[in-house]
């Protein structure tokens, strides 16, 4: 994709130098009126992305003990073997957009946050394994906020994370692949451990 935008790009910038400095002039095509082209119409979200576009309220925790109690919650949610068919999906979907709400309030400032949030690295993984096309971009989505206010502090669960995401950009079904695939690059670009560059050197 680059290899084709670099080149149109290039072309754009010329082109617009090129009428800026009135050298066009001579041109038999500069009379011309420009062609008028039409705006395309934004594409109707399916109902399986609308939980995608919905905005995630901030949480805020008032103490470190409620950092406990919420994360506990949400490992205790997120992690339960359960069997399919008394699986509720909706309470885990529930469960990992409110971790996402946790951490854009501001959950990562208490001091005993990350030890917390250690404790996500297999219910995390589980939900970004996950078949359901709706968990694993809540998963995904999830993964990128922390990987956003965390940093470099996040490898310790990270690892685990990036080799579930990179077999789920083999998965056919899209929303999975290219959810996985964003956040493969949301982790690289904010975590730099090794053992990341690792994982992704090791699936090329």
């Amino acid at each position: 994709a680059i290899g084709t935008a670099l080149p149109i790009a290039c072309a754009v910038l010329q082109q617009s130098s090129i009428l800026l400095h009135g050298e066009r002039e001579t041109d038999p095509m500069a009379s011309r009126p420009p062609r008028s082209i039409p705006t395309p119409t934004p594409p109707v979200p399916r109902a399986d992305e609308a939980s995608a576009l919905e905005e995630v309220e901030e949480i805020s925790v008032a103490s470190e003990r409620d950092v406990s109690t919420e994360i506990q919650f949400l490992k205790k949610t997120l992690g339960e073997t359960v069997k399919p068919k008394e699986d509720d999906w909706n309470k885990r979907m529930a469960a990992l957009r409110r971790l996402q709400g946790l951490v854009l309030g501001g959950v990562t400032q208490h001091a005993n946050s990350l030890r917390e949030l250690k404790t996500l690295r297999v219910p995390m993984q589980t939900q970004i394994a996950d078949l359901r096309s709706q968990i694993v971009r809540e998963a995904c989505n999830a993964v990128t906020i922390l990987a956003e206010h965390v940093g470099d502090a996040l490898e310790p669960v990270a690892d685990a994370w990036l080799h579930a995401l990179l077999k789920q950009t083999y998965v056919s079904i899209q929303i999975i692949s290219s959810s996985a695939d964003k956040c493969i690059r949301s982790l690289l670009t904010y975590c730099h451990g090794p053992k990341l560059l690792a994982h992704v050197i090791d699936a090329a």
